[in-house]
């Protein structure tokens, strides 16, 4: 991975939330009240193997959005972060790829597409929804992102290698 690689990554998953974040807090200040979600991703609580710039970029959404909520709470703002496992959106027809591309290909072309290891993005959508209308701190999104979670709970050195 380059260094253009991170900034890019860091462009869009991070300074694109920061700056859209920030255009719209002093409003919701200004009202009293406002509610806030991002979505991070479970590459922002447990790194993903080969893909480095993006596990960097989510990890900074997910302190950015905590942050934010400790801050905002007394405001009566309330942020939420989503960590979805893989969504089901066709993406891997459109990213890049480095390394062994045929493989790095065909596992992102599995992860998307099949029902049991990804979520279908209208169903992150409708849950994201509803956790910040509920005013939720943070809610994960599918059994893969909920079993990476236990997994690095029960054993945060023990992570398969590759």
């Amino acid at each position: 991975m380059t260094l253009e690689d991170f900034r890019a990554l860091m462009e869009t998953n991070f300074w694109g939330v920061f700056h859209t974040t920030m255009a719209v807090l002093p409003y919701m200040k200004a009202q009293g009240f406002g509610r806030i979600g991002n979505v991070v991703s479970v590459g922002g609580l447990r790194a993903v193997p080969h893909m480095l710039p993006y596990t960097v970029s989510k990890f900074a959404l997910a302190g950015f959005t905590e942050g934010l909520r400790t801050e905002l709470a007394r405001q009566n703002i309330l942020v939420t972060g989503i960590y979805p496992s893989t969504m089901r959106t066709g993406g891997h027809r459109h990213a890049w790829f480095k390394g062994r591309q045929e493989a790095e290909f065909t596992w992102f072309a599995l992860g998307d597409s099949l029902p049991l290891i990804s979520a279908s993005a209208d169903r992150v959508a409708r849950t994201l929804w509803q956790a910040v209308c509920d005013g939720e701190p943070s809610v994960i999104v599918g059994w893969p992102a909920r079993f990476i979670v236990v997994l690095q709970a029960l054993f945060p050195m023990r992570w398969p290698r590759s």
